[in-house]
């Protein structure tokens, strides 16, 4: 296992042991006794910022654990965590996780480095026909896709299903912007909606499909969404 798979699998890990202080204290407490804002718990506990070894000493000093606790896999333990298979390359894989900030710069994609990358297990890959080559992930940002997508949500994309369907939801780029949208099929057109309601705010887009190669870049279909807090 190469150094970039290890610590990936202890930021995971240290968010897994951070999930399960939260389950036994509330979020509340916890922020409380770790002298930490809430949002910034938040932040950690959705995975929008990996715990750090700094704040990884802070964790167990503040709960009396010894070093090194927060980065280990304890669910054989008396954690009563829903039972995990280890975490290891054998059983899951790392998909890349999309730089949204980068890639809107040129209008290409550009990828976080591995260790923000999204685990799933190779069991749910397999159901999906995904590999870590074929699918990438990405965190849904505003409310446009509400209710479906809330901010902050993860999806993923499998990278090979750029024929759109009707009625599903693709990423794709458009005006050098990555979007989250749901497709239909016109006659001679794509509508593409957002589903919050509020069309004033979000209102319907038709490309003509002749016209849709040159400007809409088609990234993938959403084959999984995972709800703020959640993991995939």
């Amino acid at each position: 296992m190469d150094k970039t798979t290890k610590l990936t699998i202890i930021y995971f890990n240290r968010w897994k042991n951070l999930k399960y202080l939260e389950e036994k204290l509330g979020r509340r407490e916890l922020a409380d006794r770790l002298g930490k804002s809430y949002n910034l718990i938040t932040q950690y506990l959705t995975r929008k910022k990996n715990i750090g070894p700094e704040f990884a000493c802070e964790i167990e000093e503040k709960f009396h654990k010894d070093d090194h606790w927060l980065d280990k896999d304890h669910t054989k333990s008396a954690m009563n965590f829903t039972e995990f298979p280890p975490l290891t390359d054998k059983y899951y894989g790392f998909i890349p996780l999309i730089d949204l900030e980068s890639s809107s710069l040129d209008g290409g994609i550009t990828m976080h480095p591995k260790e923000q990358a999204v685990m799933l297990s190779k069991e749910d890959m397999t159901k999906l026909a995904i590999t870590e080559e074929s699918a990438c992930a990405m965190q849904v940002e505003g409310s446009d896709m509400f209710p479906t997508l809330n901010d902050g949500d993860k999806v993923l994309i499998d990278c090979t299903k750029k024929e759109i369907e009707d009625g599903k939801l693709y990423a794709f780029i458009n005006d050098q912007i990555i979007q989250v949208k749901r497709f239909f099929i016109g006659p001679d057109n794509f509508i593409i909606k957002s589903d919050n309601p509020v069309k004033s705010h979000f209102p319907d887009k038709i490309v003509l499909k002749k016209e849709a190669r040159n400007l809409l870049n088609v990234i993938g279909r959403v084959v999984m969404i995972s709800k703020t807090g959640d993991s995939i």
